[in-house]
């Protein structure tokens, strides 16, 4: 991917970010787009333009985003700190 076409993904993905926050007033969604799951088809995006660190972040929003019992690698009942060290 050219660096011109990159600049103008990821310009479009911000004007696309700002207009749906325009949309409503909600601050859980954008546009009515539950926030979390736009943080993680926008690190989709990210990775395939090859910005791996923001995709990341994209993904660390992503799970902030959601309630802490549906976040991804969440669990009900966690194993105490060491306990997977013998692996």
């Amino acid at each position: 991917m050219t660096r011109g076409a990159r600049h103008t993904a990821l310009t479009r993905l911000r004007e696309t970010e700002a207009e749906l926050s325009r949309a409503d007033d909600r601050r859980d969604a954008v546009g009515g787009y539950d926030q979390a799951v736009y943080f993680f088809h926008e690190a989709h995006v990210r990775w395939h333009l090859g910005d791996q660190l923001g995709s990341i972040a994209s993904l660390r929003r992503s799970n902030q985003a959601r309630d802490p019992m549906e976040r991804q690698g969440a669990c009900a009942s966690p194993e105490p700190p060491g306990a997977l060290s013998g692996m």
